[in-house]
């Protein structure tokens, strides 16, 4: 199939849902946007819907994929992954899909919901060692390998095979039905060698017989947990010897708890809620073994509320002893405030975790505008801008943070009364961690619960006694307490500049220190207090832009000479003429890392709403604008087409034609010649490998074609009658000038309802001449502007059966036809060849200069 029809869109742009690539439909327009305050970022997609075609292929929280290829290499990129939320169809027989991006960790519920009670998504490893080490400013990239995850949101056959009826899926829990008087047993359909498996799972009461880990279909070897009526115990087989050892701290088996199981060769390491309870070194089998979970000689109810599989760590003491979740890991490898041994990150779409220091990672990649650098076909900036990034300036920043234990040891008090007989109520002075150290009255310990009652507060706590303390008597008080995290950090001479004072109130309970408060208001004061300028520039597609890293940009009539900028936006955008990526730039890394830090601790935190107010003092005075800019206009020959064209940097744009006929294959079944012979000719052609040839006997001879064409409605700018736009073209080979003295174009839904066009012109391939009709030797592209033509009965454009091309000559010439096609506009039809030149004005910024 030939470059722009589409067939070979998909070449360029897919769309896969789970693991189905979707090529059902093309996509008239396809977008996606990421930026450094949402990494996760956004994207639309644009089907044709026609009868409502498309809506049947999509679904409300669809999993999706957006890939684009690029075109130097052919090789395709995912830019995004995310899911659908809305689906919107239109009166223009369109489906917009919206939808958003997901980072597996930032979107999970099963992550975010608890996130301070459990590990995250991705467990983070070091390359090298491949476990989270301790010494981190050794670390220069981390990644995620967990191998599978099954978050039970709905059951999955490739997975675990056929749903059995005691397996039911409730909100994202996988609840299974024992037997009392049998078993019931599900296997995995992947088998795994020394990995590690990790179940979040419960039992509605102390168990019987429930057992889950890696096991053959046997059941003859296995690493399992195994949950008993009176204890858990940690189990591994293999030969026909096993071994069983319960866990070393009791296990409340009626709450969630996390069961990990690190199979090694030759060692077997059992973990519950992190904590390594038993290692064996002997019956540890060597084979290929399923994830399994299975209910024996039990009535009970086992909920899982996930089950993953992790590539075995080499170097596990690491894990074992930092027990990071990923709030930890970020909290202590990026330093927000702005030194120079201060980190930043990037999350890339394999979700993948990068850290590096705060000079951004290079990506690698140079662009220029007018540049005697990098003037490459795909280095070419298409479009630049400079612009003052519109964000709310603030030099004032409050940062209230969650709570800091204050411990008190003995001989010290927290607090001290003097009872009077009569008041049995204290009220202590802090807000009181439970249950108390120590009560003393008159030096004699009381007991809590029995001796006295503490309504624990938000705020503070009172103690009750059933008693009074008798008069003069001594209430000692020793308990640990909670102090709000409250940091300020402003800029004296942001406020001397613009003579106003604006506070940035931030609330934020995932801050547990001081110094990360103090940090993080300097790291927001960094943003807020000044503007940033950004330059926006447009170059062709290119998927392998990552957030977060830094591009080199040339553009010596801006005043930019080969510099160093951080990318803090991005969007691929593939539509109607546009095949093009839109960046965003900025040179200031501290405020940009401090920015993508601040929103990654937002994204983080657990779904709790968190106040955000942005005080303004009412005494503000105007930034004035000092800057602006001086252009000079160029006229040149510019270079134009309709079609899509592979690898062209200015005529690769799609969706602006269709083909009707490409002359491929089976050519002489579609057309019928009158006055001529009709063969395919596969010496002769423009495009792909064939083309239609013509033996004339007579003139005027001609071609006509009842093959439907489908619906070009949108390209005619009519259903019916008399099109309102539309150009139809097809190449022509002669082999001597002035074969052909004119050529005439009927199209149609049958041979009494058409338009013809009486108005021809050409373009011809030698010498590009485009005024008036002539013919060449060689080839020629005619074109047939729909809207100069007349029309005969009713046409139906969005049915059209009927194409008949007439041509006059001198003689009777032997020609070759390729590429009949359709475009949009009243310029030049879908060109299979490419692009012609078209004398033209547009208008290119020379110089500048700053008033």
């Amino acid at each position: 199939m030939v470059s722009g029809s589409f067939v070979s869109q998909f070449n360029f742009f897919k769309l896969r849902e789970g693991a189905v690539w979707f090529e059902s439909l093309p996509a008239i327009s396809a977008k996606a946007t990421k930026s450094a305050t949402n990494l996760c970022g956004t994207y639309q997609i644009v089907y044709p819907n026609a009868k409502g075609i498309a809506l049947n292929y999509f679904t409300h929280f669809d999993n999706q994929e957006l890939w684009f290829a690029h075109i130097p290499t052919k090789t395709m990129y995912r830019v995004m992954a995310g899911q659908i939320n809305a689906l919107s169809p239109d009166k223009a027989n369109r489906l917009t899909i919206d939808g958003r991006g997901l980072l597996g960790l930032f979107t999970d519920k099963k992550v975010n919901q608890s996130w301070s009670s459990k590990r995250g998504d991705f467990i983070l490893c070091d390359p090298t060692f491949g476990a989270i080490p301790t010494n981190f400013p050794m670390v220069s990239t981390w990644n995620g390998f967990t191998d599978d995850y099954d978050r039970l949101d709905y059951w999955n056959a490739t997975r675990w095979g056929s749903q059995p009826a005691w397996c039911d899926i409730i909100d994202g829990e996988l609840e299974v039905t024992g037997i009392g008087a049998g078993t019931r047993t599900q296997m995995g359909l992947t088998s795994y060698n020394y990995e590690v498996i990790e179940f979040r799972a419960k039992v509605g009461a102390a168990s019987n017989n429930v057992k889950f880990g890696f096991s053959d279909v046997a059941r003859a070897e296995y690493v399992q947990f195994s949950l008993n009526a009176a204890n858990v115990t940690c189990e591994n087989k293999t030969g026909g010897v096993g071994t069983s050892t319960a866990t070393v701290d009791a296990v409340t088996q009626t709450a969630y708890n996390y069961y990990r199981i690190e199979w090694d060769n030759g060692q077997a390491r059992f973990f519950v809620n992190g904590v390594l309870e038993v290692t064996t070194l002997v019956n540890v089998p060597a084979g290929l073994l399923f994830p399994f979970f299975e209910m024996a000689s039990t009535a009970q109810v086992l909920t899982l509320d996930y089950i993953k599989v992790i590539t075995l760590t080499k170097k596990f003491d690491s894990y074992v002893a930092s027990d990071k979740i990923f709030t930890d890991v970020v909290t202590d490898i990026c330093d927000v405030g702005n030194t120079i041994t201060s980190f930043s990150f990037l999350i890339d779409d394999d979700w993948d975790f990068h850290a590096f220091m705060l000079n951004a990672k290079p990506s690698g990649y140079s662009y220029g505008y007018n540049s005697s650098l990098y003037n490459g076909k795909y280095q070419t900036i298409i479009s630049l801008d400079l612009n003052e990034e519109a964000k709310d300036l603030y030099n004032y920043v409050r940062v209230t943070g969650g709570e800091k234990l204050i411990t008190v040891a003995a001989p010290n008090w927290t607090d001290q009364f003097i009872g009077n007989g009569t008041d049995t109520s204290f009220a202590l002075g802090y807000k009181a961690k439970k249950p108390l150290t120590l009560l003393q009255v008159d030096g004699v310990t009381k007991t809590e619960d029995t001796d006295f009652t503490v309504a624990y507060g938000k705020d503070t706590s009172v103690v009750k006694f059933g008693t009074a303390p008798a008069n003069t008597k001594t209430v000692n008080i020793r308990y640990d307490y909670y102090l709000p995290i409250i940091a300020t950090s402003q800029n004296f001479a942001s406020i001397a500049r613009y003579g106003v004072t604006r506070q940035y109130d931030k609330s934020d309970d995932t801050i547990t220190s001081d110094d990360r408060a103090r940090n993080f208001a300097a790291a927001l004061l960094a943003y807020f207090s000044d503007p940033r300028f950004v330059i926006k520039v447009t170059i062709p597609l290119d998927p392998r832009i990552q957030v977060g890293t830094t591009v080199a940009i040339d553009a010596p009539y801006y005043g930019i000479t080969n510099t160093v900028y951080q990318i803090i936006e991005a969007e691929w955008e593939m539509g109607l003429g546009v095949w093009t990526t839109k960046l965003t730039l900025e040179n200031t890394e501290i405020n940009t890392s401090a920015e993508i830090i601040r929103e990654i601790l937002q994204q983080l935190k657990d779904l709790k709403t968190r106040g955000d107010t942005n005080a303004t003092v009412t005494e503000e005075y105007k930034i004035e604008d000092d800057i602006a800019f001086n252009g000079l206009l160029e006229v040149e020959p510019n270079y134009i087409c309709d079609s899509f064209i592979a690898e062209h940097p200015l005529n690769g744009l799609l969706g602006r034609g269709t083909t009707l006929d490409d002359m491929e294959g089976s050519v002489t079944g579609r057309w019928i010649g009158t006055n001529c012979t009709l063969t395919a000719d596969a010496v002769t052609f423009i495009v792909g490998a064939q083309s239609l040839k013509l033996t004339s006997s007579a003139s005027p001879f001609n071609i006509a074609s009842t093959t439907s064409l489908g619906d070009l409605s949108a390209y005619t700018g009519a259903a019916s009658g008399t099109p309102a736009s539309g150009t139809c073209g097809i190449w022509v080979y002669a082999a001597a000038d002035n074969a052909i003295t004119s050529a005439t174009l009927r199209i149609g839904s049958t041979s009494s309802n058409y338009t013809e066009v009486a108005g021809v012109k050409a373009y011809t391939i030698n010498n590009g001449s485009a005024a008036g009709f002539t013919c060449n030797t060689g080839w020629n592209y005619f074109v047939f502007r729909l809207v100069n033509g007349a029309t005969t009965g009713t046409p139906v454009w969005t049915s059209v059966a009927y194409a008949r091309v007439s041509f006059v000559s001198a003689g009777t010439p032997v020609i070759y036809c390729d590429y009949f096609s359709i475009g949009s506009g009243n310029v030049i039809a879908q060109n299979g060849l490419g692009s012609r030149v078209e004398t033209g004005v547009y208008t290119t910024l020379t110089t500048d200069s700053i008033i």
